[in-house]
């Protein structure tokens, strides 16, 4: 929210994560999601057709804007762009392993 309040304890939200079913069902579906449709093979998939149509374009743009790529170049960009969402897959899987995901510290 943009007072950074946790949505999830106010409004609608709040009286959805008071219901253990929900809950149950709610972090369940996540698990289905990152290990289907959200699996990094498909993330990596989407990320090779992104770089692939950009690939071209790359170049022009960072000879406007030249204070990027700040990792060196388009690839290492997209490279960072990979490990970084590869680390934050991986921790999302992991919090879903805890009794209480909400309580998940990390990045």
């Amino acid at each position: 929210t943009s007072d950074c309040t946790f949505m999830f304890d106010h409004g609608f939200w709040g009286g959805l994560f008071d219901d253990p079913v929900f809950v149950d069902r709610y972090y369940a579906r996540m698990g289905e999601l990152l290990a289907g449709e959200l699996s990094m093979d498909n993330i990596n998939a989407v990320i090779d057709e992104m770089e692939a149509s950009l690939t071209e374009a790359a170049p022009r743009n960072f000879a406007v804007w030249d204070a990027y790529p700040p990792d060196g170049s388009f690839e290492d960009e997209v490279a960072h762009l990979r490990d970084w969402v590869g680390m934050r897959h991986d921790w999302m899987t992991n919090c879903l392993l805890l009794p209480n995901p909400v309580v998940c510290s990390g990045i």
